[in-house]
């Protein structure tokens, strides 16, 4: 097993957070402002993708050795396993836990806001864990994001098991061609997540090609760019948040560790971030009426699933 990386753990919990504050702008219809942090709590949402392209870097990180000389039964099955077991038990759960919600809410009376994620077809699809591959909202729609890393999970081995084969400068085309397909006006959330994730997998590969002595605050400059952007302009898309993101987790891979090493403190916040995000977003927009929302714990654990 590969030795953690606790350069990230702060980043994880920052992503954790701008997704919470995101989902807390709204909580009684009355949008929320949050001063100079405004930028990063409006387009918050971003955070996920923070994570396809953090998943990709880390798994690249623990799996890469074990995929680039072969893909035997036995490695494939294990990597499955592992896979699965971080986010599909949970997943079940919350979508049992919806399934009463929603029953419960109909049977007091009180009709859901969106209950097309309850239709048969939904649910099937949403077990399966394939819903967002359909296009299909899940009873648990918090769980479109993992559908996506599943698609990713899939993939991996034979995406690095085929890079190892490949120029040395694949990822610097990996990294363009992820970007152009993230700008796409009609990229959908599995696009822009299968190219996130695969540019991950490509900074993994610069940054063991590329080294050098980089100060942090160049990968937090990149981390930040992406809300400045979006809130100074009329930009949006995917096409510069990935490139953003990718450039900030290859930087901050390659920082020099020497002097830069994250202190303790600085790690211990990043895990205390996500284990607070999940009961607080809870408790602000996961009513029996939210069927729009997202399921916390689902998401929270969608995010600790790039763990290994």
């Amino acid at each position: 097993m590969k030795a953690d990386l606790p350069q990230f753990t702060g980043l994880r919990g920052i992503a954790a957070l701008l997704v919470l504050f995101f989902h807390v702008r709204t909580p009684v219809g009355t949008e929320l402002t949050f001063g100079v942090a405004d930028p990063f709590s409006q387009f918050g949402y971003l955070g996920v993708d923070i994570f396809f392209v953090l998943s990709g870097f880390i798994l690249s990180h623990v799996y890469a050795e074990q995929f680039s000389e072969s893909l035997s039964s036995a490695s494939l099955r294990a990597f499955s396993v592992a896979r699965f077991s971080r986010i599909y038990p949970l997943h079940f759960v919350t979508t049992i836990l919806m399934l009463l919600a929603y029953g419960i809410a109909l049977r007091v009376g009180v009709t859901p806001t969106d209950g097309s994620g309850y239709s048969p077809t939904s649910l099937i699809l949403g077990l399966l864990l394939v819903q967002e591959w359909f296009g299909v909202v899940a009873p648990n729609p918090g769980s479109w994001s993992i559908s996506i890393e599943l698609l990713n999970y899939i993939a991996f081995p034979f995406l690095i098991f085929i890079s190892m084969r490949l120029p040395r400068y694949w990822p610097a085309l990996a990294i363009i061609l992820g970007t152009a397909i993230a700008a796409l006006p009609a990229s959908t959330n599995v696009l822009h997540g299968v190219a996130e994730f695969v540019m991950g997998c490509a900074a993994y590969a610069a940054s063991k090609q590329y080294k050098g002595a980089v100060s942090w605050p160049v990968s937090g400059a990149f981390f930040a760019l992406p809300f400045l952007v979006f809130y100074a302009s009329n930009i949006r898309g995917f096409g510069i948040p990935a490139l953003s993101f990718t450039a900030a987790i290859y930087f901050l891979a390659v920082s020099d560790r020497r002097d830069e090493t994250p202190s303790p403190g600085c790690v211990q916040l990043g895990r205390w971030c996500l284990l607070v995000r999940y009961p607080t977003q809870s408790i602000c927009f996961n009513g029996l009426c939210g069927s729009a929302g997202s399921m916390s714990l689902q998401n929270f654990r969608s995010f600790r699933a790039i763990h290994t």
